[in-house]
């Protein structure tokens, strides 16, 4: 499901976040919501082309997942 990884870092407390390419961001985050996981933005389309959604991991952390646009 997951083509590439990247953990990041995000605003000045330090949050942390992971952000994911998924060859599908709705398939993806559809998966996720089905087994239960918390769906914080659904997927969208971005202006610079990605597909993206937001998720939470269980401890609360944010997980960003994302699709490439195409060209």
């Amino acid at each position: 499901m997951f083509t590439q990884i990247f953990p990041i870092l995000t605003t000045s407390d330090m949050t942390k976040a992971l952000w994911f390419y998924a060859a599908g961001c709705d398939a993806a985050v559809a998966e996720l919501r089905d087994a239960g996981v918390p769906v914080l933005r659904e997927p969208a389309g971005q202006e610079w082309g990605e597909r993206t959604a937001m998720v939470e991991d269980p401890d609360g952390s944010r997980v960003l997942g994302a699709a490439k646009g195409v060209g």
